[in-house]
């Protein structure tokens, strides 16, 4: 049997390791905690840079799409008042103008639609089809307005789905 001096030397040295081993694993995890988190941080903060940088590009796609309608609509302005009709070949060069963005737009889409799995696909359609809407216009003089406003809703949905999805929110099928 243990003497009662071994005894009190047990309970004196669990009374001290016990708060040590408390303390020590709180550190230990903790400092696993801090790891996790930056690495978490770190991955949030990319999935953000590409998601506003795409956004950015969308949105300029988008208004350029916005803008060659309305030279468009001006256009058509124009032929009911001849007055105007010295501005018409401005107009037409500003086109050119919103044409070339609006592909260009699309064109710097790509790296993001190729990073969106679940979307990018369908955003790629949309964009397509919208400038080879823009495209008829140019060849044709015009075009249906509902047709253009209603492919470039399309591409908007597309824009929505790729950025969640950029965002990590989840599948964009659930969308």
């Amino acid at each position: 049997m243990p003497s009662q001096d071994l005894i009190e030397t047990l309970k004196l040295f669990a009374s001290i390791s016990t708060p040590v081993a408390v303390a020590v694993s709180g550190i230990l995890i903790n400092r696993t905690i801090q790891r996790q988190n930056a690495k978490a941080q770190r991955e949030s903060s990319w999935l953000v840079k590409w998601s506003d940088d795409f956004l950015k590009i969308a949105s300029e796609f988008n208004d350029s799409a916005t803008e060659f309608l309305m030279v468009y609509w001006w256009l058509s302005a124009l032929q009911t008042n001849p007055s105007l009709k010295s501005d018409e070949m401005a107009l037409r060069n500003d086109n050119l103008v919103h044409y070339r963005a609006l592909v260009l737009s699309e064109w710097r889409m790509l790296k993001f639609a190729d990073l969106a799995i679940d979307s990018g696909k369908s955003l790629e359609k949309a964009a397509k089809a919208l400038v080879e809407e823009a495209g008829n216009w140019a060849k044709n003089g015009g075009g249906s307005v509902p047709l253009f406003r209603e492919k470039q809703a399309v591409f908007n949905k597309s824009v929505r789905r790729v950025h969640a999805e950029l965002l990590g929110l989840g599948s964009s099928k659930k969308r």
